[in-house]
């Protein structure tokens, strides 16, 4: 007799809420890839912008209109770190890196994460 281990299955409701040509339902995200719109829409939201739940938040947009530098930086990887652990946990975070790009005054930001029912990581 053999035994099937269960796979999980994470999914999301697309942003677009587009139809599936197939049944008319709206279509789905799914595994990784629910995973990370669901990490896009947490750093996008500031504080109080989701109704009866105003604790969900990061407050990255604020930071933003600091000047580029290495504090800077330093308090965007945190509240990155500090949102995934706190609101996402369909997966375990393993590095954020920031690179501050002082003449343009942007920032660039690269997440790699473990879906918890993966082996492989995603960036």
């Amino acid at each position: 007799m053999t035994i099937r281990k269960k796979e999980t299955v994470y999914s999301d409701i697309r942003n677009d809420l587009a139809p599936n040509p197939a049944t008319g339902d709206i279509m789905l995200r799914s595994n990784e890839e629910a995973i990370e719109y669901s990490i896009v829409n947490l750093l996008t939201t500031n504080r109080y912008e989701r109704l009866m739940q105003p604790n969900i938040n990061s407050n990255i947009l604020g930071t933003l209109f600091e000047n580029a530098g290495p504090i800077t930086s330093d308090i965007l990887r945190e509240q990155i770190i500090n949102t995934i652990d706190n609101f996402e946990p369909r997966c375990i975070l393993i590095d954020v890196i920031i690179i501050p790009r002082m003449d343009d005054n942007t920032y660039e930001v690269e997440i790699t994460f473990k879906p918890i029912n993966s082996e492989e990581s995603r960036t």
